[in-house]
């Protein structure tokens, strides 16, 4: 039972799927789109949001201080250390590249769509109206 809990809790880490056709998107096509707000299904040829989970920006702050933390201490230690440091920092850097695809959800135009359109269609008399 333990085993399934601590499954379910990494269970949430993984690609995207389309929220239309629920097609997987591949690692490198997540990996490019994570930038943009927008994405067309390659599949389905339907337009998606692109949302990034809080875990993200968490990730990137804690990656950013451990290697603040590395760079000033390789520093202070002088010489070989440096490079060393640096090092780490990439390492560091690229383990966050790595994991920020599994970040990203689709979120579907659809409804955001629909409630904007019956926003517009609101007859403006009826505000005024007594």
């Amino acid at each position: 039972m333990l085993f399934i809990s601590k499954y379910n809790k990494f269970n949430r880490y993984k690609l995207p799927k389309c929220p239309y056709c629920n097609s997987k998107l591949w690692y490198s096509e997540v990996f490019i789109l994570k930038n943009n707000t927008n994405m067309y299904c390659p599949h389905c040829g339907k337009k998606s949001e692109i949302i990034l989970r809080t875990e993200i920006y968490q990730a990137l702050g804690f990656t950013e201080s451990i290697c603040l933390v590395i760079f000033a201490l390789s520093i202070f230690k002088g010489g070989g250390y440096c490079l060393l440091g640096l090092l780490a920092v990439i390492l560091l850097f690229t383990g966050f590249y790595v994991f920020s695809p599994f970040c990203v959800r689709l979120k579907s135009t659809e409804i955001l769509n629909n409630t904007n359109n019956n926003i517009n269609n609101f007859d403006n008399n009826e505000i005024f109206s007594n």
